[in-house]
């Protein structure tokens, strides 16, 4: 009874911090401007991301955020009869110190990136590591495990569209030309989920995590205020993957993904070089553990809710500010209060 109790007030927390965000202040509102995108010429390899390109963008507003587990519920909630391309298709892939001890393996799909992903089956964006997983607790993770096709069908539901790959880098940049990162060019481990150890066997985490984490752990990654811009998980936009001079496969058309992940570093020693320019396509069906979206829609300067942001330096969080540590708090409260109704 107890326990029960306890998880009910949880619930209800969790709910609360959800909620609680001003619908306007988990959306950016920026202006027409311009950038050079991909990677300069000293950066020639860097698959599909040379030459530079000179990018004008119109006024848009994108997702501070990543789309959450939260979110995705509400849209779920609305449109039962919507089924991701992991419930249709009865798995999806996830890195196999990550599946669950009932976890099912299907030994006849091959990753081809390599041994380190498994096809669970029955792994969907609510059962992220297959049988006995769940979102306990995970309202504030970005939602995983969802295809293009699905990124595209929550956005449209959410009067919004997948952004753009233009619209993205140009967010993820924060009005600074040139940057490696979105904060600068200096390698810091505590502004991004990544990697960290000998892959793929030991991650020790000094970011704070080993696989995904909540869309908020992390301080705002660059000025215009952005999170997990880098690093988490990769996310789909809504523009087809092309290399200059690289033959397109048209009976494989691919989507661009950005931002790289959870699995991924920021010197690239291991998988992916975590760069605002880094940029690579994926299947529209496509769908794993680390791989997840956010929105973006094009609007009108002056109307409601669409100041344009203004340029500021990052802030440091405090642990006490933390979803983290508001959350142990709550938990904490709601078990002495139940003590003391014990008591009396």
């Amino acid at each position: 009874m107890e326990f029960c109790l306890l998880r009910f007030m949880v619930a209800i927390i969790v709910a609360s911090f959800s909620a609680g965000e001003d619908k306007k202040d988990s959306i950016v509102y920026l202006d027409r401007g311009s950038f050079m995108m991909g990677s300069p010429r000293r950066e020639l390899l860097k698959t599909g991301e040379f030459p530079q390109k000179h990018i004008q963008v119109k006024p848009f507003a994108i997702d501070r955020y990543p789309v959450t587990n939260a979110d995705f519920k509400v849209f779920k909630s609305e449109k039962p009869n919507y089924l991701t391309n992991a419930e249709l298709d009865g798995y999806s892939w996830v890195f196999f110190k990550h599946k669950s001890q009932q976890a099912q393996v299907n030994k006849h799909l091959v990753h081809p990136d390599g041994g380190h992903w498994v096809a669970v089956r029955n792994a969907t964006w609510y059962q992220p590591y297959g049988l006995g997983s769940n979102l306990d607790g995970k309202d504030l993770y970005p939602v995983i495990h969802v295809s293009y096709h699905d990124a595209y069908a929550f956005c449209l539901w959410a009067g919004k569209r997948v952004v753009s790959e233009y619209e993205w880098e140009y967010a993820a940049r924060g009005g600074a030309a040139g940057n490696k990162f979105p904060w600068g060019n200096v390698s810091d481990f505590t502004r991004a989920n990544l990697w960290q150890g000998r892959f793929p066997d030991f991650n020790i985490g000094r970011d704070g995590f080993e696989g995904v984490s909540p869309v908020d752990a992390y301080e705002p990654q660059n000025n215009f205020g952005m999170y997990d811009m880098i690093g988490n998980v990769w996310e789909w936009t809504n523009t087809a993957f092309t290399v200059p001079r690289v033959e397109s496969d048209a009976n494989n058309p691919q989507h661009t993904v950005r931002g790289g992940s959870f699995l991924d570093t920021l010197d690239g020693r291991v998988n992916e070089e975590t760069r605002v320019s880094l940029r690579k396509g994926l299947s529209p069906d496509y769908k794993a553990e680390n791989l997840g979206f956010r929105c973006a829609y094009l609007w009108k300067p002056g109307t409601k809710y669409s100041k344009p942001i203004k340029l500021r330096p990052p802030v440091r969080h405090r642990y006490e500010e933390t979803w983290e540590y508001k959350m142990k708090h709550a938990v904490k409260t709601v078990i002495g209060n139940i003590h003391k109704t014990e008591e009396l």
